[in-house]
Parts: structure tokens; sequence; C-alpha cells
């Protein structure tokens, strides 16, 4: 009987450390499991914060751009005036060339000075009243008459 018991006290100890290397291996594993888990977690949490890095550098980068073609804009909304100025006064030359001959001719001027007389004594006397604008107009028209006739 004696010996049963030990036997049994035996089976038992053996059952309980079999039970104890299982419970052990178990918890070994659920550390692991744990582990991975917390290395993953930390790992889609680098990523997360590479991909908000990368979208603030885009954002930064935008911003520049955006910056850099607000003052591209400025500085030709400033020159823009000058180069503008550059081709009127470029045009201005070609026509005052185109000009130059009429300016030299003796009748021409006479003619011009003629109409400036005309137009320039009328101008100082117009008003809102419509019968002085068209008393004016029917100067300049019978100048403009007389100097056609002369010119046949």
């Amino acid at each position: 009987a004696e010996r049963e018991r030990l036997e049994e006290e035996e089976r038992e100890r053996a059952e309980a450390e079999r039970a104890e290397l299982e419970r052990e291996k178990h918890l070994e594993r659920a550390r692991a499991e744990e582990a991975a888990a917390a290395l993953e977690e930390r790992q889609r949490a680098a990523e997360v914060a590479q991909r908000e890095r990368v979208q603030e550098e885009e954002v930064r980068e935008k911003k520049k751009a955006e910056v850099k073609a607000e003052l591209k804009a400025e500085a030709a909304k400033k020159t823009e005036y000058l180069t503008k100025a550059k081709k009127l006064m470029a045009r201005l030359v070609e026509v005052r060339g185109s000009l130059e001959p009429f300016e030299r001719n003796k009748a021409v001027s006479r003619r011009r000075l003629q109409f400036k007389k005309v137009v320039r004594g009328r101008l100082n006397t117009l008003s809102h009243d419509s019968d002085k604008i068209r008393a004016v107009v029917s100067d300049v028209v019978n100048a403009v008459n007389a100097a056609r006739t002369e010119d046949d």
C-alpha cells in the first residue's frame, strides 16, 4: 500500500510538473505573442509617423512653391508696367519715324497749324450747350472741306 501511495504521489508530482511546464510554455508563448504584437504596433506607429512627416514635408514644399509663385507674380506685376512702357516707347519711336517726312514737309506743317488754330480757338468755347458744340463741329467740317478743295 505504501508503494502504491508513493507511486501515486510520484505520478501526481510528475503530473504537476507537466502541468507547470505546460503553463510556463503557454505563458512563454503569450509573452512572445505580446512582444510580437508590441513590435508590430511600434512598426505601425513608426510607419504612421513617417507618413505624417512625408505629408508635412509635402505641405511645406507646396507652401514654398506657392510663395515662390506669388513672389514671381509680384515681380512680374511690378515690371509689367516697365515692359509695357518699353514696348510703347519702341512703338512711339517707330510711329514718329514714319511721320518724320510729314513733319519736314512745309505744306503739311502749314495745314496742321491751320487746323490747330481752328480747333484750339473753338475748344475753349465748348460747354454743355449742344448748339455751341454743333457750331464748333460745323466750323471744323468747313475748315476740312476748304482744305480738301484747296488740295484738289
